[in-house]
């Protein structure tokens, strides 16, 4: 479950889901995500794409800091949205990391299109660039 925020005027606090399969070796994390955001503005994002991580200590409870890169819909995603390539960023804390099932992250999550988002499809003059935050806790089975 995710919090999420599009970080632009007239658009508030939402919910997220996502669907993640990753692999973590050692201090390594590898996988990919499909991520699906609203907005009390009426306007949501997804993204579609994959992401590494770096766990910053040995420990069983680590912090890390993770990028990716993929591809991102967003502003009325059922009717023509603005999309493209988009990069992700994340800062967070991965608990009980020996277990294989029940695992618990919270993160701070970044999305930045490369991209403007119009009011319909990618073709405008007055297009904004629209980054997307999401404050995260992920329960991993």
């Amino acid at each position: 479950m995710h919090l999420t925020q599009a970080i632009a005027a007239q658009r508030g606090p939402g919910i997220g889901l996502s669907v993640e399969a990753q692999l973590e070796w050692k201090r390594f994390l590898l996988g990919g995500t499909l991520f699906l955001g609203s907005s009390s503005g009426g306007n949501g994002m997804i993204f579609l794409g994959g992401r590494s991580a770096i766990f910053l200590t040995d420990s069983e409870h680590a912090p890390f800091v993770g990028f990716g890169m993929g591809h991102m819909e967003t502003g009325a995603l059922l009717d023509n949205p603005s999309r493209g390539l988009s990069l992700n960023g994340e800062v967070g804390f991965l608990f009980f990391r020996s277990l294989r099932i029940g695992r618990l992250s919270a993160s701070l999550q970044g999305f930045f299109p490369l991209y403007d988002e119009c009011n319909y499809g990618n073709s405008c003059s007055d297009g904004r660039w629209t980054p997307w935050a999401s404050i995260s806790v992920r329960l991993m089975f």
